[in-house]
């Protein structure tokens, strides 16, 4: 008697469970919710997350390192409909030990960034109602490099989707799929970068009486507007040298600065060279507290010929002696006694 009253609850159980594929209503895969119609609903439902502190700490540098940061994944069954509990609980039975994927894709991402993931697909194991009870996560990591052109600390999304298919089992209600979208934001830093190039050649001849002037053209390679400031470094004992003190330069904008030098010019000839090295600085124009390498450039000056500045100094000195020896001349020679 027992035996029979089994099997005609088993046979129950299963016509329950076939009428069910004909008059269940899936849930709506964008929302992943099981909308309770029919007599057994099972989804999946998906969530993507990560970090965002590791996120807001990773240096996301223009040409610079990889960042690297979890991604944590997590998949769940869900259950509806009007005959959920037991027999919700009996259909999920029947897919245990079934492996289901989560796909993941990356979907955007900005022009400048290049994004990958280790893994895009993550084996889920079904296990009686274990999912349903208690999610269950895998992780994969994501790995993100900036471009140089990438517009400082300016935010940019990247779109990851998050797909499951549906699980088909004959004579028992499907597990509807899923598909979402998921978006990770971040920020690329300040790259202070610029190109700074003698124009023509980087030594020149001249007298001690001449101002020699180089222009020096510099171009903002960076991805944001850039204060870029110039020192003349160890000028040589006599020279003088003046170059205008910064320029700010907008991204890609090139600018014309000139340095003008004067060599030493106390009387006489000359034969003088110096080799005068200009130390070129980028910052951040609104936070100059990040400065990026200081670069050096070089000019070659040579002074060639005689120079006149000073002979008042000798000169002075020279009249004076020249008119005490005529008056000493005249005097002797007019006074000087007769034999």
């Amino acid at each position: 008697m027992t035996k029979k009253l089994k099997s005609l609850k088993a046979i129950f159980v299963m016509t329950i469970l076939f009428a069910g594929l004909f008059i269940v209503t899936p849930p709506a895969p964008s929302q992943g919710k099981l909308i309770n119609l029919g007599l057994v609903n099972l989804g999946y439902e998906v969530n993507v997350k990560w970090n965002l502190s590791d996120v807001e700490d990773q240096p996301f540098v223009p040409r610079g390192e990889l960042a690297r940061f979890k991604i944590d994944v997590t998949l769940t069954i869900t259950k509806g409909g009007t005959l959920t509990g037991i027999f919700s609980d009996l259909a999920l039975l029947m897919y245990s030990g079934m492996t289901t994927n989560v796909h993941l894709e990356i979907k955007e991402k900005p022009r400048w960034a290049n994004v990958s993931l280790v893994t895009e697909d993550l084996p889920f194991t079904i296990v009686g109602d274990l999912l349903q009870q208690k999610p269950v996560m895998q992780t994969t990591l994501m790995t993100i490099s900036v471009d140089k052109d990438a517009p400082g600390f300016s935010s940019a999304e990247i779109k990851i989707e998050a797909k499951v298919d549906s699980k088909d089992k004959l004579f028992i209600p499907s597990i509807v799929g899923i598909k979402r979208i998921f978006t990770l934001t971040f920020q690329p830093e300040y790259l202070p970068i610029v190109d700074a190039q003698v124009q023509g050649s980087q030594s020149k001849i001249g007298g001690p009486m001449d101002t020699i002037e180089f222009p020096i053209e510099i171009t903002n390679q960076g991805n944001e507007l850039t204060k870029v400031t110039f020192k003349i470094k160890d000028l040589p004992k006599d020279w003088k040298a003046i170059i205008t003190d910064w320029v700010n330069l907008e991204v890609g904008e090139t600018k014309t600065v000139y340095i003008s030098i004067k060599p030493p010019r106390g009387f006489g000839y000359h034969d003088d060279g110096a080799n005068i090295e200009i130390e070129v600085t980028p910052a951040r124009a609104q936070d100059p507290n990040n400065v990026g390498k200081t670069e050096t450039i070089s000019v070659l000056v040579e002074s060639r010929g005689f120079s006149l500045v000073g002979i008042e100094q000798i000169l002075i000195p020279l009249i004076i002696i020249i008119a005490i020896a005529v008056f000493i001349f005249y005097y002797f020679k007019k006074w000087k006694p007769q034999r």
